[in-house]
């Protein structure tokens, strides 16, 4: 009976795990809605005033660049800690680069693309 029960706490584990990792994935995909409100936010508090969406992009697109850096490293990370404490690492990195937008959207445009970009793309 204990060992049922075991595999049943096993078994909610990897399903928060699961989720969790599937929310951590999810802000990637979530940057072409969150976009117009940024531009916005920059054009009234932190500048440049003629910001554009299109300039905007370049925060998305700098994230890219950077991904596949991050899947070099990450394999190098990989092969020395294995895979449960690299994914966790990675979305460290990914749930950081999110909360760090909160403080680097105020700044300037440049941070946000710069914080973004270093954080979003690590797992």
């Amino acid at each position: 009976m204990a060992m049922d029960r075991q595999w049943i706490f096993r078994g909610i584990l990897v399903i928060c795990g699961g989720i969790l990792v599937h929310l951590t994935l999810g802000t990637h995909y979530t940057f072409g809605n969150l976009s117009p409100y940024m531009v916005s936010f920059m054009r009234e508090r932190s500048g440049p005033n003629d910001l554009t969406y299109e300039q905007a992009m370049w925060i998305y697109a700098t994230g890219q660049a950077c991904h596949g850096f991050a899947m070099y490293v990450g394999g190098f990370i990989d092969r020395k800690i294995g895979p449960r404490w690299t994914i966790f690492i990675g979305a460290c990195f990914v749930s950081g680069g999110v909360a760090l937008t909160y403080f680097t959207i105020m700044q300037s445009f440049y941070s946000v693309q710069i914080g973004r970009a270093s954080c979003r793309e690590r797992v």
